[in-house]
């Protein structure tokens, strides 16, 4: 039994359910292509009900995780009452979901792929505003079908907004800005799942999401 659960087949089996798959997905065409460019983000913080089903309720260890993160990306206290939050965070959502992190840059930043970062981390966390009970299905689906429209003519592939997306993500945590994601993502990493049939970054068209 230990060999079986061992076995290279096994072990790269549970590699890309942690990583997460085009399985994963199972909403609307556009909808799953919103929420595929939080990717390394989305399933190393939530995994499953990331994007499976319309909403998902939250255990209380996810809740006690993404809480603090998803105030903090929105400028609000991390000790506000839930009532407080509900009066705040959906017209935060609504003003400022474009210009969060890009209201942050240094002379040094490439704005392109600050972009790339941009929209990746608006499509997490407009997402746990949404799973987090905050904001409304129809705030949460008009912010990132338009972060996804923004991300489109910006990018002219997976592959184009994969790369700005890391390059985006290291200058951003280079200048000491911390991000959910936690570690380094590795040149090999990229190109595996660039290349993998089970990754949306590597499967999906860039303009099937339209």
């Amino acid at each position: 039994m230990l060999k079986w659960a061992l076995s290279p087949w096994r072990k790269r089996r549970a590699a890309r359910r942690k990583a997460g798959r085009t399985a994963d997905y199972r909403l609307a065409r556009d909808r799953n292509h919103a929420l595929a460019l939080a990717h390394p983000m989305a399933f190393h913080a939530v995994a499953g009900g990331f994007a499976d089903r319309p909403l998902m309720q939250l255990d209380d260890g996810l809740v006690q995780l993404l809480r603090p993160l998803t105030l903090h990306h929105f400028g609000l206290r991390t000790d506000l009452s839930e009532s407080a939050i509900h009066q705040q965070l959906p017209r935060l959502v609504k003003t400022r979901w474009f210009s969060q992190d890009l209201d942050q840059l240094t002379p040094a930043d490439a704005p392109r792929d600050a972009m790339a970062f941009a929209c990746a981390r608006a499509a997490f966390f407009v997402r746990c505003a949404a799973l987090l009970g905050w904001i409304d299905e129809a705030l949460q689906w008009e912010v990132l079908a338009l972060n996804a429209s923004r991300a489109r003519d910006c990018f002219s592939s997976w592959d184009d907004f994969a790369h700005a997306y890391v390059r985006g993500r290291n200058q951003w945590v280079d200048a000491g800005r911390s991000d959910a994601l936690g570690h380094r993502i590795q040149d090999a990493d990229l190109a595996k799942w660039l290349q993998a049939g089970w990754h949306p970054w590597g499967k999906w068209r860039w303009d099937e999401g339209r």
